[in-house]
């Protein structure tokens, strides 16, 4: 603990701190020059130099029209000379309208310093010791001195957001994040392996509409909450009813933080349903969309659908739009010593950090290859991945291996939960080949981890025979 002598000197200190700034601030920018003299000593320099141009160029005529004695030398010198005058003083306005605008420099300091906050009169006791840039000052005797408050709202000047590179909230990172995002997770009373969370950090930086199938119901609302408690957010658990433009939590909140919205389905029927008029809106979160039921969709509303079950019957859109990911969670104990973090960082600044990664963290390029072929494949029955849903991927894969996960095991992800959902709801029951999709999937991802990671797929989401063949 610091004794009030100790206090005492360090808000001394401060105070001394800030008006050195100040004096600092004022010293370095030049005098405002003296307008009067100056304006008229250029005009009259400006039509001096005409005048002299003016009486060599008639001189020079009168000369070679022989109206006058001598050579025309005398008019060239004169009107060179006059020339020159002019020359130089449009030079001395272009400087002097430079000097005008180092001078509204210096006054919107000035004008910011006083504007910084209401000036403080203190009384600096004797015998203090100020710490200066350079050398220990001592008080020799009681002496006022004014002191400004930083405000930053009340500076006099304006940051031009146009220009501005985007500002991140502080001590934002992945890293940080990431730990952020952990520590609230077991501070809910939740368990989840690394390899698993490695997998939903990277699917939240896929999209931001989760659909999260085998969570169990009692870890839904907590879980919730942690991933709005890492971005400063609010979370809530819901029922949904009706559609979701009409959700009347749609509506702008802190537009530096986010509402994380979790929803409970009984089919997958119902999620389509639900969200059948929302799903571009969804994909898109760099800007705000207004609905016709005027609710707000903002850049900093997250969605998480919560399922058991199939989902064999959902709209690829949407699948596209979102990321399938199978979760196992379960109850613990609350660490002791556990500390939490928390961002003010909308989800589109989220994939803005993200993005960052990709630049040293991808698949190489024999893996790259499979998913070639895979387009290749399927582009005969109209599969195109848009650039939103390739960049998405792009994000999770470097999250992935940023985490440590292994290049098979992170395909396998990828290929299980972001393009094979999509995949199987556009084209099932309409490949020509006689495995499908599965065997389409198989010959492009050949690793074992792929291989398991293709048939799990396969079964949550294919429809059975007996409802392919009904629906031809």
């Amino acid at each position: 603990m610091l004794t009030p002598e100790e206090i005492t000197q360090a808000e001394a200190q401060k105070r001394y701190d800030d008006v050195s700034y100040i004096q600092r601030v004022r010293k370095d920018v030049p005098e405002e020059p003296k307008d009067a003299p100056f304006k008229v000593f250029l005009i009259v320099a400006m039509v001096a130099s005409i005048a002299l141009a003016s009486v060599g160029g008639v001189e020079i005529f009168l000369t070679l029209g022989n109206m006058a004695k001598g050579g025309p030398f005398i008019g060239i010198a004169m009107a060179v000379v006059g020339i020159l005058a002019f020359v130089s003083c449009l030079v001395t306005l272009g400087r002097y309208r430079r000097n005008q605008n180092k001078s509204r420099i210096k006054m919107l300091i000035e004008g910011t310093a006083e504007a910084i906050g209401p000036a403080e009169t203190v009384v600096m006791k004797p015998n203090q010791k100020l710490v200066g840039d350079e050398t220990a000052t001592k008080i020799k005797k009681e002496q006022k001195v004014r002191v400004l408050n930083d405000d930053s709202a009340a500076r006099g000047f304006k940051r031009d957001t146009r220009k501005a590179e985007r500002i991140i909230a502080q001590g934002a990172s992945v890293e940080t994040v990431r730990d952020a995002m952990r520590a609230n997770i077991a501070a809910e009373g939740l368990s989840i392996l690394e390899s698993d969370f490695a997998r939903l950090f990277a699917h939240i930086a896929y999209s931001r509409f989760l659909i999260l199938e085998d969570v169990k119901r009692e870890h839904r609302e907590k879980l919730v909450r942690a991933i709005a408690n890492t971005f400063q957010g609010i979370g809530t658990l819901d029922n949904p009813m009706g559609d979701f433009i009409d959700y009347p939590h749609l509506a702008p909140r802190n537009a530096e933080s986010n509402r994380v919205m979790g929803f409970n389905f009984e089919s997958c029927e119902d999620i389509a349903a639900y969200f059948v008029h929302s799903v571009s809106e969804l994909a898109d979160y760099g800007v705000d969309h207004v609905f016709r039921s005027k609710m707000i969709l903002g850049k900093n509303h997250v969605v998480v659908a919560f399922y058991d079950g199939s989902l064999a019957n959902l709209d690829p859109a949407l699948l596209l739009s979102a990321s399938a990911l199978p979760l196992q969670i379960e109850s613990a104990e609350v660490p002791a010593d556990l500390s939490t973090g928390s961002f003010p960082l909308p989800m589109d600044d989220f994939r803005y950090l993200v993005t960052k990664l990709k630049k040293s963290y991808f698949l190489s390029d024999a893996k790259l290859a499979g998913y070639d072929n895979f387009f290749h494949a399927v582009g005969k029955y109209g599969i195109r991945l848009h650039n939103d849903a390739e960049n998405a991927l792009e994000r999770a894969t470097a999250i992935l291996m940023w985490m440590g996960t292994d290049e098979d095991v992170a395909s396998g992800d990828l290929v299980g939960n972001m393009l094979l959902p999509f995949t199987i709801a556009s084209i099932e029951g309409k490949t020509e080949e006689e495995g499908g999709v599965a065997e389409i999937a198989e010959t492009c991802f050949q690793s074992e981890e792929e291989a398991i990671a293709i048939k799990k797929s396969i079964t949550r989401h294919s429809k059975p025979k007996k409802t392919q063949e009904a629906e031809a």
